[in-house]
């Protein structure tokens, strides 16, 4: 794409732009005093993303380190405004592993309306306790040039927010909303703005008396192939926990006899993946195969019965879970299953709950 000095020469006092960061998280977007002299004197409405330079007063940019970026494992966007549409101050937004240049303002640096902070703080949809005893971020923010247009900095990308899976996906549409108005001079509400739409989102966002179990039923059952958990070679873990990268969808998958891992890790990186965790638990081929046996019956599908008996014969008779003494009828351990098979701390512990599964 054109670099921004580029566009900012081309195009026509008061013009609209959007500088996304195109190569996110890797590199910032190169921004320098020419391109703020410009957007000065053309009175510009733009909107920057992850930034290389942070323009002082006096009208000159202060090269940023591009060392200075911290990846969000705990903290949260906050909302620190009440001009984000219909968001109240201390709503939260998860920017799931966002990535964002950290920058220390002070009273030099030009930039007046604060927007976004990340932070550390309790709560599922408002901070509970504010930002009592943590750290706070800037995160998004209006910076006010001379001349008269709007400039609006993220210090991390939204532009991915539906791939990243950014939610609640309602606030982020409020936040996204709120700079396409300032930088259009309009009044659009979200609802008149057609979005990109989430690619993992819930089939139904309330009760409905319509819903088809059946239909649901099959489709959580073509998810657990789909999902390349099936286990195909057996892989031992030296350490408490294992995780890979989620496999290619063309990827083949075991048939149940290694048996299958635990899921996928809640954290989600800068393109909305999630990793596997390669973790082998008992209770977790109980319930799968129980729901492949029930599959299989409801929709004559021998080979999810398979799948099922395949599950069931790892526990019991492949891997350790039940060897050893859990298979003495002399032990106080005799019929009962490891926690886990293929990892330390899982594979010498006992839990009557999982054992139930």
């Amino acid at each position: 794409r054109k670099n921004l000095s580029h566009i900012l020469n081309e195009c026509e006092v008061g013009c609209h732009v959007l500088y996304t960061a195109m190569d996110y998280p890797n590199s910032l977007n190169s921004i320098d005093n020419n391109d703020y002299h410009l957007i000065d004197s053309k009175s510009v409405n733009i909107y920057v993303e992850f930034p290389d330079c942070i323009f002082v007063t006096g009208g000159y940019c202060v090269k940023q380190n591009p060392n200075s970026l911290i990846t969000a494992e705990f903290e949260r966007a906050v909302v620190v405004t009440d001009k984000l549409s219909s968001l109240t101050e201390f709503t939260i937004i998860d920017l799931h592993a966002a990535t964002w240049l950290n920058i220390e303002f002070d009273s030099s640096i030009m930039y007046k309306d604060d927007l976004l902070m990340m932070a550390k703080v309790a709560g599922y949809d408002y901070a509970l306790y504010e930002f009592d005893y943590t750290e706070t971020y800037p995160l998004l923010f209006q910076q006010y040039p001379a001349g008269n247009g709007s400039f609006i900095i993220a210090l991390t990308s939204f532009a991915d927010y539906a791939l990243a899976r950014f939610v609640p996906f309602e606030n982020m549409k409020s936040t996204l909303t709120f700079i396409i108005n300032k930088l259009m001079s309009s009044n659009l509400t979200s609802s008149q703005i057609k979005w990109l739409q989430q690619p993992v989102q819930p089939t139904l966002m309330k009760p409905s008396v319509s819903l088809d179990i059946k239909s649901s039923f099959q489709r959580g059952i073509d998810w657990i192939f789909s999902s390349k958990l099936l286990v195909e070679e057996f892989i031992q873990i030296n350490t408490g926990s294992g995780q890979r990268p989620t496999p290619s969808p063309l990827a083949t998958i075991g048939d149940g006899s290694n048996g299958i891992f635990e899921g996928f890790e809640s954290l989600m990186n800068s393109t909305g993946g999630q990793g596997q965790s390669i973790v082998i638990r008992t209770d977790c081929q109980g319930e799968i195969a129980g729901s492949l046996a029930w599959s299989g019956y409801i929709f004559d599908n021998e080979y999810h019965s398979t799948v099922a008996w395949n599950l069931l014969d790892f526990i019991y008779y492949t891997s350790i879970a039940q060897q050893g003494v859990r298979d003495d009828p002399t032990s106080s351990a005799y019929g009962l299953l490891l926690w886990g098979v293929n990892a330390p701390g899982w594979n010498d512990t006992v839990y009557c709950d999982d054992n139930s599964r």
